[in-house]
């Protein structure tokens, strides 16, 4: 059996640690989102639409969305042979 090119192996020794990274990370994310819910109920959502309110909201839930996103992407079938393929997934 041939071995693979040194550029293949790496790329997959990065999909593989991406797909431990990324669930781990959002079960952080998830974990203090709801650990902080009270506090962010009473000092967030009770004083209405201000600009700190709307930069919290952003940092605070374009990060879960993006982890989310990323675990999506790495659980589809075919994601490690569209990262180890360029163009398309196609020999």
């Amino acid at each position: 059996m041939a071995s693979l090119p040194p550029p293949t192996l790496a790329d997959l020794n990065t999909l593989a640690a991406s797909r431990y990274f990324l669930p781990a990370v959002a079960t952080m994310a998830i974990y203090e989102c709801l650990i902080t819910l009270a506090n962010e109920v009473d000092y967030v959502w009770k004083t209405g639409w201000t600009g700190a309110s709307i930069v919290y909201y952003f940092n605070k839930y374009l990060f879960l969305v993006t982890y989310i996103g990323g675990i999506v992407g790495i659980a589809v079938p075919g994601a490690s042979i569209e990262l180890l393929n360029p163009d398309g997934g196609r020999a």
